[in-house]
């Protein structure tokens, strides 16, 4: 799939997760980290945990500190994103943008 910044920015809009999160793929870091910011505005438990993934996995650091930054981002509006309460229950304090 041809990735590229207008499309993420579309299925950003669109709230297209299936697509921001096939996206990862890439092997363009910039984008990568785009996809990272655009999941990161989702409210969506699956894009916290592809954000995880991410942090943890991504050959890249600046993609790792991007998806840490996004994490943070959903960690700290939790209170307006009841549904990822659980999934975000179990993720560490230093997460927070306090901690960044």
């Amino acid at each position: 799939m041809l990735v590229t910044i207008s499309k993420i920015q579309k299925w950003g809009k669109e709230r297209n997760l299936i697509k921001l999160i096939d996206a990862l793929n890439t092997p363009d870091a910039e984008l990568r980290k785009a996809i990272c910011l655009s999941l990161g505005e989702s409210k969506s438990a699956d894009a916290l945990l592809a954000l995880r993934y991410m942090e943890e996995h991504d050959a890249d650091v600046f993609v790792q500190m991007t998806a840490r930054r996004s994490i943070a981002f959903m960690i700290d509006n939790v209170s307006e994103m009841p549904h990822i309460q659980y999934v975000a229950a179990d993720i560490k304090p230093e997460y927070s943008y306090a901690h960044i």
